[in-house]
């Protein structure tokens, strides 16, 4: 009996296993195995599979298939019957439409896919979110950092393991962030996103938000896209149709409505940077409902860009899940190359609806004071998906380092650096005041201390002292500063100090300290004692205004000597006194500001930034000139390739 059940047993296993299908999909022209190709089998019934990192696949129910639809971006779907399949292994070959399209020399008739895609063209605006007239949204984004060892996987095979989770390469990533966040925009360029929660491994509470707004795109609507340093014509530009060819592969009905997938590339001898992949328009309004590009040539530039948008109240049409991946050639501190990559979900979508003006202001990104302390349930009640096993393990790894270094200290000790200071609980030290060199003082060396926001919001003052080796000289100076509001920048400032200067520079402040290197190698610098009182303030949402009264003695330390006109008989020195009033204004049109515990970071503008200026000499307190002095500028920060 017992051997009748072994029998039995082993029947029915084997029995099981003859109805299995296995086997593998691969390029037709190359023999490469095909990772994560869609199998959908019984469309009926709904069932399907893809197939694993190394193209191989299994359908369980051979007796249950009666056809067979094999699909991936980028290659020409087939189906199958039943009868198709093999008994033995089965081997899929799918042809490349990079292949069909450089083997396509002649299309008679008209391509039906060119009709399809200038409907989208002509409707782009409409169903550009950016030409909405307002939206908002809740976000929530993940953003990875990825050593990859194996030099061959491309950008768009990277993309597809880290969505699925299958890389074996790796047993855990560089890091990892997250980010929950609120954004509102109305058109044509009012934008707010507030910072609502911020995680980063190796940190327990993150002072600072990695985001994604220099790499996602709310779709291929805008003519050009900018990844690193290239830029890139989408398939939906503006005469896009003129120099992108479209293969229409399959069309998916719904009811009344289609959805048509197409294939896209530049046409065959283009001389633009153009991009490759796979588009699916619905006839819903000519809509995007998927989207995949990668660069046609890579050159040294790599990546993949995925997009799924869907219908908000049926209307209107809206991202609903952006990924991006990035190849970096060579990561800091390995040899191998990596991958950067940012995946962002959207939700409690609204379009249109009324927004007023006075719920924006200058700053675009606002990290909130709680965002760096929420808690874990904070985000298992606000991350659309759960984190894998790859990211668990960043999280464990880089916690228990940052624990063991102290990353956090460290990190509120650099808070500020981007302002030239390192933080210390409630006091931050001037980098530049600590260490620097100049042709004129040589080696100078001192400090320099001030309070921050720990220690009042409103107020902030301190000073600093500094010894030059080479002119053998010391300096010093003190701030008083009082904050009407710092989110407008409004404050009144006293200050004193006796220092060096540049002689002739001018007074205007571009993003960059210009001057910098100019000191290092000046040989001749003037004694300056300055006095002054300031008071400053941001205007609307691009004008800053300020005024400064000042009262300095300058002493130039060269062969100069000025001969009043009026006073010839005075005796010509060195030593020169000045009462002066200063105004200021700086126009930066859209710039990008990040608010960050109490502090505003520009990111810059694309647009040119005008400096004027305007000092009065005055015969009063001791000023023995009287002058008027103008100076303007224009300060641009374009990429040319």
């Amino acid at each position: 009996m017992r051997h009748y059940f072994v029998f039995i047993f082993l029947f029915f296993s084997l029995y099981t296993f003859a109805q299995r299908v296995t086997g593998e999909v691969v390029d037709v022209d190359t023999g490469e195995k095909l990772p994560f190709v869609s199998i959908l089998y019984n469309p009926d019934l709904k069932l399907g599979t893809t197939t694993d990192a190394n193209g191989k696949f299994i359908i369980d129910d051979r007796k249950s298939i009666t056809e067979v639809q094999i699909s991936f971006i980028g290659y020409r779907s087939a189906t199958f019957s039943r009868a198709d399949i093999p008994s033995g292994n089965w081997v899929i070959e799918l042809k490349s439409l990079q292949t069909e399209l450089e083997e396509a020399v002649v299309n008679p008739g008209e391509n039906p896919a060119m009709r399809i895609i200038r409907n989208a063209i002509a409707r782009a605006d409409s169903n550009d979110p950016d030409k909405y007239k307002t939206f908002t949204f809740k976000g929530y984004q993940k953003n990875l950092l990825t050593r990859n060892p194996d030099t061959t996987v491309s950008a768009k095979k990277q993309l597809s393991f880290i969505k699925s989770d299958t890389s074996t390469t790796i047993a855990r990533h560089l890091m990892v962030s997250e980010t929950v966040s609120q954004t509102k925009f109305k058109h044509p360029d009012k934008f707010k996103e507030i910072i609502t929660g911020t995680r980063i491994s190796g940190f327990k509470n993150s002072i600072f938000a990695i985001g994604a707004e220099n790499f996602q795109y709310f779709g291929l609507y805008t003519d050009v896209i900018n990844v690193l340093t290239e830029y890139y014509l989408t398939p939906l530009a503006k005469n896009a149709d003129k120099k992108y060819f479209y293969i229409l592969k399959d069309t998916i009905i719904d009811g009344t409505d289609s959805t048509f997938v197409m294939y896209y590339q530049p046409k065959i001898g283009s001389n633009f940077e153009g991009l490759k992949g796979e588009i699916h328009i619905s006839t819903k309004g000519w809509a995007m409902e998927y989207s995949f590009a990668e660069p046609n040539y890579k050159g040294s530039i790599d990546f993949a860009i995925e997009h799924y948008y869907k219908q908000v109240d049926g209307e209107k049409w809206f991202p609903g899940r952006l990924s991006i991946l990035v190849y970096v050639e060579r990561l800091p501190l390995f040899d191998n190359p990596g991958f950067i990559f940012s995946d962002l979900f959207l939700d409690s979508v609204q379009i249109n609806v009324p927004i007023a003006d006075d719920e924006f202001d200058h700053v675009k990104r606002e990290l909130s004071d709680d965002a760096p302390y929420v808690t874990e349930e904070f985000w298992q009640n606000n991350r659309p998906v759960v984190l894998d096993e790859k990211e668990e393990k960043t999280y464990a790894h880089m916690d228990s380092i940052g624990q063991k270094y102290k990353f956090d200290f460290i990190m509120s000790g650099l808070q500020n650096i981007y302002r030239g200071f390192f933080t210390i609980g409630d006091v931050e030290l001037k980098v530049n005041k600590t260490i620097r060199y100049t042709g004129y003082e040589g080696i100078r060396v001192g400090a320099g201390i001030y309070t921050n926001s720990h220690f009042s919001k409103k107020i902030r003052f301190g000073g600093y002292y500094n010894y030059g080796f080479k002119d053998q000289h010391s300096k010093w100076g003190g701030l008083f500063e009082y904050f009407v509001d710092w989110k407008t920048d409004h404050k009144f400032t006293f200050e004193y100090f006796s220092d060096v200067m540049l002689p002739g520079v001018v007074d205007i402040k571009y993003y960059y300290n210009t001057n910098f290197w100019t000191s290092v190698w000046a040989q001749e610098m003037d004694r300056i004692d300055q006095i002054s009182l300031g008071y400053k303030r941001r205007f609307f949402d691009h004008l800053t205004f300020e005024a400064k009264l000042k009262r300095y003695n300058l002493h130039a330390n060269n062969a100069y000597r000025f001969i009043n006109p009026y006073s010839r008989d005075q005796n010509p020195g060195q030593d020169f006194s000045f009462s002066e009033i200063s105004l200021n204004w700086r126009w930066a049109f859209r710039e990008k500001i990040t608010s960050n515990f109490g502090h505003q970071i520009s990111a810059g503008t694309d647009y040119p930034v005008l400096i004027f200026g305007y000092k009065k000499g005055l015969e009063l307190l001791g000023g023995n000139y009287n002058y008027n002095h103008f100076e303007a500028g224009v300060w641009l920060v374009r990429y040319i390739r």
